[in-house]
């Protein structure tokens, strides 16, 4: 701004300075030009300006008198008049000099002013040209990271193209081989419906042939009645004329019956005592399962079997020792209670899968015996178990009333429902673990055995029998005697 105001009177120069642009760099080069060329140019117009003052002066200073013409033209200075225009000429030249003096200081002042101006000007410029340089780099820099970023995201399209291909490939595949699942889907699905419509026209028609069947059985089932009838008739006549014929005999052999009375006696005890002595035959039973068979009492079990029991933990077990047993008489019946703690580490799939497979390897070791399968019972120790155990009983009796066992005589199940109450696990039949059976439990679990191995083997139950102490008790309230109420407490 100093050098713009100390060159006020000079339109060049203020320019070349103004016409620069506010951001534009200052360089050294521009500034001394700059400088140089306004000191000139000031010089110039100012030594022009006091040169022409100092003329005109001087001029002034200088121009001679008129002297004085007498009427001759003679000249008429006198030596004082010299002298004074000595003197006058000196002190013309001395303000001169002294105007030159001050003017050539007023121009140094003004350049030295100019010079700091440029001077700021310069540390101006070179600020501005740091600052221009760091961003430069800083630009710089991030054209590097922009480049990087390009790079990467070049070979991420590349990446992203491969894994596109990849893909189409993958999809174009999956969608063959989903064309010829649905093809083999359908066609399936057609046998199967062909299939079905065999079997639905085949089981009306066994449908319609048991029927028929069905109607002459009852035909025959109403002649047989009629034929009891009639034969029931003829046996009361039968017994009336043997009765008649005992009556006659028993008279005439009142006598001859005295000595014959001690003979028969004696026959009579001897065909006894023959019958006693010869061994009676009973169905064997062979019972394995876990744990809660333990305290199955397997000779009182029933007095009409004579039952054999094994504690096998697990199904492997188990047909470790069917296939190592080989009695010399095969078992009638065989009872499996042996699912529960195969539970807690298979699936209950597996479980049921393995247990048919069992069955399979007794079937062909024992032609002819009959299997019971005793259901996990219920458990309330693990939610978790006791689902599972439920799903493996529903999967067993699914398979076994469907389509696996249809010789159902040979194949009996244990369903266990005394051992619920209002659909969950009566806690009375179990420990305090909530898992295996107390007595109690124990004592259900043989009763339900028991019933099975006498319904498979067709033997009627032996008659129950009361205990001592509640017939004890019956008799005294049914004669209302003190004591029988007492007892009863």
């Amino acid at each position: 701004m100093k050098l713009l105001d100390t060159c006020e009177n000079d339109e060049t120069p203020l320019k070349t300075i103004e016409g620069r642009e506010p951001n534009e760099v200052v360089t050294q080069q521009t500034i001394n030009d700059q400088v140089m060329t306004v000191s000139e140019k000031k010089q110039t117009k100012t030594d022009a300006n006091n040169i022409n003052e100092e003329k005109s002066e001087v001029s002034q200073n200088l121009k001679p008198t008129n002297p004085k013409i007498d009427n001759n033209n003679n000249a008429a200075d006198t030596p004082s008049q010299t002298e004074v225009n000595l003197s006058r000429l000196q002190q013309c030249f001395l303000d001169t000099i002294c105007k030159l003096q001050i003017s050539q200081e007023k121009d140094t002042t003004t350049i030295v002013e100019a010079v700091n101006g440029c001077k700021i000007l310069l540390l101006q410029g070179q600020s501005q040209l740091d600052q221009k340089s760091t961003d430069k780099d800083t630009l710089s820099k991030e054209l590097q990271s922009v480049q990087q970023k390009i790079k990467t995201l070049q070979e991420e399209k590349d990446s992203l193209k491969s894994q596109l291909q990849i893909e189409k490939g993958n999809v174009t595949l999956l969608k063959c081989q989903y064309d010829d699942l649905n093809i083999h889907s359908r066609n399936l699905l057609v046998e199967t419906r062909k299939e079905l419509e065999k079997l639905v026209s085949s089981t009306n028609s066994e449908l319609d042939f048991n029927a028929n069947r069905l109607i002459i059985k009852n035909q025959e089932l109403q002649t047989l009645h009629e034929s009891e009838h009639n034969l029931r008739l003829q046996l009361d006549k039968a017994m009336d004329e043997i009765l008649n014929l005992k009556s006659q005999i028993s008279s005439s052999m009142d006598i001859s019956g005295q000595h014959a009375g001690t003979a028969t006696s004696k026959s009579q005890h001897q065909t006894k005592e023959q019958v006693d002595q010869q061994p009676i035959w009973k169905p064997s039973v062979l019972l394995i399962g876990t744990s809660n068979i333990r305290g199955i009492n397997e000779s009182k079990l029933s007095p009409s079997i004579d039952a054999i029991k094994e504690i096998c933990f697990t199904l492997d077990k188990t047909n470790e020792y069917i296939l190592g047993y080989n009695p010399q008489t095969p078992p009638a019946v065989v009872v499996l209670h042996i699912l529960t703690n195969d539970l807690k580490t298979k699936t209950p799939q597996n479980c049921a899968c393995e247990l048919f497979a069992l069955i399979s390897t007794i079937q062909e070791k024992w032609c002819e015996v009959k299997c019971i399968i005793s259901l996990a019972t219920p458990r309330k120790d693990d939610m978790m178990h006791h689902t599972n155990g439920q799903i493996v009983n529903a999967l067993i009796k699914q398979n076994f009333y469907g389509r696996h066992y249809t010789e159902l005589k040979k194949f009996q199940l244990i369903e266990h429902n005394n051992m619920y109450y209002e659909g969950q696990a009566n806690e009375d039949l179990l420990q305090n673990d909530l898992y295996h059976l107390n007595d109690k439990g124990v004592s259900f679990l043989a009763s339900n055995i028991k019933q099975a191995v006498h319904q498979i083997l067709n033997i009627p139950l032996p008659p129950t029998r009361r205990p001592r102490s509640q017939s004890r008790n019956r008799r005294g309230r049914g004669r209302g005697r003190g004591r029988g109420r007492g007892d009863s407490d």
